[in-house]
């Protein structure tokens, strides 16, 4: 933490990476109205009723092959760029003597590797959506047919019809991003990149990686849970500001209130990640290489010695 505190570079970095891996929803969505039933009935509901017919039109393939391109975009470009964004950082505290004694000698990967390690990682989560996307659908269709409560979010109710698929999701994503983030840093120590994501799962089993991964995640949620309901009700003062079409005081207090407390949220949430991504760091590159390179200077003090000592 004090190394962190010590180095606001670490925090751009961290934080760039967070949300160009995803951790953006965690921002926007606060600020962003949430389609009603009727609003998604209005839109969908004509390109939804040819699937299940087995007709869809033109225009319903067209949206569901250009949504399967923009994924596709987005999960490459996301991975090389967290991917980049992830090496740079763990390359300086790799280089940080307070940090990590002795200095493990590390490398800089191509950013396609790292990404590579990072998207197979995620393979329990690709079984994940598999097994969640049926049970979601079938949540989302029983509260069109039979709405809950309005006053609670679309989103909250569709989960609370089921969790199990909620749930399975949530665990596997995070533990898939553990594991990508030790498999990054495994690979910059030369590792394939089978064997970098294999002792990436296999740093989770272990008590400190367990500890770790448990420890730096329930910090995230503890910073970004309240982050996302501060920014949530200040965007509503202003946006009741705005639509009411306030001026002077009536309308810069609210606005300003939404910025501070959005700049201020930012803020934390970057050191909560750059100490989370320190954190692993510090783990992956005080273990293996750390007895690896106490291993080769006893060798070379070994054979340095003269025939009629040491062995």
């Amino acid at each position: 933490m004090l190394a962190t505190l010590a180095r606001p570079r670490w925090w751009v970095l961290s934080l760039a990476a967070f949300l160009v891996r995803g951790g953006v929803v965690l921002v926007i969505v606060p600020v962003v109205a949430l389609p009603s039933i009727a609003g998604l009935a209005a839109s969908l509901g004509p390109i939804l009723v040819g699937f299940v017919f087995g007709e869809p039109s033109a225009a319903a393939l067209i949206l569901t092959a250009a949504v399967v391109v923009a994924l596709a975009a987005w999960l490459a470009v996301s991975a090389n760029v967290g991917a980049w964004l992830d090496i740079a950082l763990a390359a300086e505290a790799a280089s940080d003597e307070d940090l990590v004694s002795p200095r493990p000698s590390v490398g800089r990967p191509p950013a396609r590797r790292a990404a590579a390690a990072r998207l197979l990682a995620h393979l329990p989560t690709a079984v994940a959506v598999a097994f969640a996307a049926s049970r979601i659908a079938d949540a989302g269709y029983q509260e069109f047919i039979q709405p809950g409560d309005a006053a609670i979010p679309l989103i909250l109710r569709v989960a609370g019809r089921a969790p199990e698929a909620v749930a399975a999701l949530a665990i596997t994503t995070l533990v898939g991003e553990a594991a990508g983030g030790v498999a990054v840093r495994r690979l910059m120590l030369g590792a394939s990149v089978p064997a970098a994501v294999a002792h990436g799962f296999a740093k989770l089993a272990q008590p400190a990686g367990l500890v770790t991964f448990l420890l730096t995640d329930a910090v995230i949620a503890a910073v970004g849970l309240p982050f996302w309901a501060a920014v949530s009700m200040a965007w509503d003062d202003a946006r009741i500001a705005l639509v009411d079409g306030a001026t002077g005081t009536a309308a810069a207090l609210p606005i300003g209130l939404f910025l501070v407390t959005w700049l201020a949220g930012l803020w934390i949430l970057a050191v909560a990640v750059a100490w989370r991504a320190t954190a692993w760091s510090a783990e992956v590159f005080r273990t293996a290489p750390a007895r690896r390179l106490v291993r080769q200077a006893e060798v070379t003090s070994l054979t340095a010695q003269t025939p009629g000592e040491g062995i």
